[in-house]
């Protein structure tokens, strides 16, 4: 198996256009990973042949699902594609050996030999004793695993996986990303999971897409994102805080107007600067250590997460900054307060933009 090659351009309405590329390769996990409204749904819906391209292409191995220059689609019930949906979408009336049976029979197996590679899928999922309850008598968790039993009983060529975890509460999400993350490695065929969730595609993707506004910004894998962040959304997941400005001989001057001085002196030009936000110190005096970049301001916000404690500080350069709680008490760190912060040019790192 080659994997998932797909280009896809959809346009709806004047309002939203979609022009994504994705190539999966067969045995590993991609996540498209973005806002609401930033194309997730759109992504899905034409790889899952529920929404026709308006042009580009989608090619499952050697087979072209989708393409209309050539005119071809292959409807979503001929693709041999797996969805696992949010809301699980199990029939109400079969019960859960019947619902994980079906994609067997579709596919032509005679009734006793669907209901066997159900058991089979079952009994790998560790979800056996499930068999003979109906949907509703089925927990969250467990409704989302026979959505994936049944997806995967019918030997997909490609498994999407839409906001997997969403409907769970957050002991059922941990319970099953863990047990999810052991359940795809039995399938040789490629994976899209859909999600919004960064903890979702960190924990499952072997690589991850990250789509606004219609468009893939960054594609890498966790950490990769995490080191050099493209957009200040990914760095606000990610923790860090991301400067776009302008570049020339080791001095950056931010959009906001700000200048911060690198260690950076070869790269010229609109750059992404990130900072760590534990690379930054602060204090209530001006400091007079050795860092390069040095400027007074006030504290927005300040909120605690355990070990540490999180301070915004505002203008002239907005920035996140993590500190431990005893500090936050020592130099009365509170919304309000004027504050120096400080940081040393080997602390910044700069990208080209």
């Amino acid at each position: 198996m080659s994997g998932l090659d797909a280009h896809l351009v959809v346009a709806r309405g004047e309002t939203f256009h979609l022009d994504v590329e994705l190539e999966v390769p067969a045995g590993e996990t991609a996540a498209v990973l973005g806002p609401n409204g930033s194309g997730k749904s759109t992504t899905i819906a034409v790889l899952a042949g529920l929404l026709a391209l308006d042009a580009g292409h989608v090619r499952l191995d050697d087979t072209l699902l989708d393409e209309p220059s050539s005119d071809t689609f292959v409807p979503a019930e001929q693709r041999q594609v797996g969805v696992v949906f949010q809301d699980h979408l199990l029939f109400p009336h079969l019960d859960v050996l019947g619902n994980v049976a079906f994609g067997p029979r579709r596919r032509g197996r005679r009734r006793d030999r669907a209901a066997d590679v159900a058991r089979q899928v079952l009994h790998r999922l560790d979800i056996a004793e499930l068999a003979t309850r109906r949907p509703r008598e089925l927990s969250g968790g467990q409704a989302q695993r026979v959505a994936l039993a049944r997806a995967l009983a019918a030997s997909p060529r490609l498994l999407l996986l839409d906001e997997p975890f969403a409907a769970l509460d957050v002991a059922s999400r941990a319970t099953l990303r863990r047990t999810l993350r052991d359940d795809l490695g039995e399938l040789a065929a490629p994976r899209v999971l859909i999600t919004h969730d960064p903890t979702d595609a960190f924990l499952l993707a072997d690589r991850i897409h990250v789509i606004e506004g219609g468009r893939i910004v960054q594609s890498g894998t966790a950490e990769e994102l995490a080191r050099r962040p493209r957009t200040p959304w990914i760095a606000e997941l990610t923790g860090l805080n991301v400067i776009m400005g302008d570049a020339r001989d080791g001095v950056v001057t931010a959009t906001s107007g700000h200048v911060l001085h690198t260690a950076e002196r070869t790269t010229n030009g609109p750059v992404v600067v990130t900072i760590g936000p534990r690379s930054i110190t602060l204090h209530t005096e001006r400091p007079t250590g050795s860092a390069r970049n040095s400027w007074a301001t006030q504290i927005s916000h300040v909120e605690r997460l355990g070990d540490r404690a999180r301070v915004q500080v505002t203008d002239p350069q907005p920035l996140a900054v993590e500190v431990t709680p005893a500090a936050v008490d020592e130099l009365g760190l509170a919304p309000g307060a004027s504050v120096w912060v400080s940081i040393k040019a080997t602390e910044i790192d700069v990208t080209p933009g």
